[in-house]
């Protein structure tokens, strides 16, 4: 799939692709991939985080994000009192 994918966009001018979760592309896959001639946005774990560095001719432009704790608790919270609303009107 990859070298269909590398090769259907070779003769492409200006393709940009959105990636997510990179890190699942599989290993040994994964630099042809990053050498298509194609502007990517990618997410990814932290441990493929060094990889677009190696393979991209351009570079890469990288922001990390990380999940807040607190956005969790205040979504779960919020989704049990609204299930407990839901049954109370049953």
């Amino acid at each position: 799939m990859v070298k269909l994918f590398v090769k259907a966009i070779g003769s492409i001018e200006g393709v940009y692709l959105c990636v997510d979760a990179v890190d699942e592309v599989p290993p040994q896959h994964r630099s042809q991939f990053l050498r298509a001639n194609v502007g990517l946005f990618l997410t990814g774990r932290p441990y493929v985080r060094e990889e677009p560095d190696k393979h991209l001719t351009k570079g890469a432009y990288t922001i990390h994000i990380v999940a807040d704790k607190g956005d969790i608790t205040r979504y779960l919270s919020r989704m049990i009192d609204d299930e407990d609303d839901g049954q109370s009107e049953k």
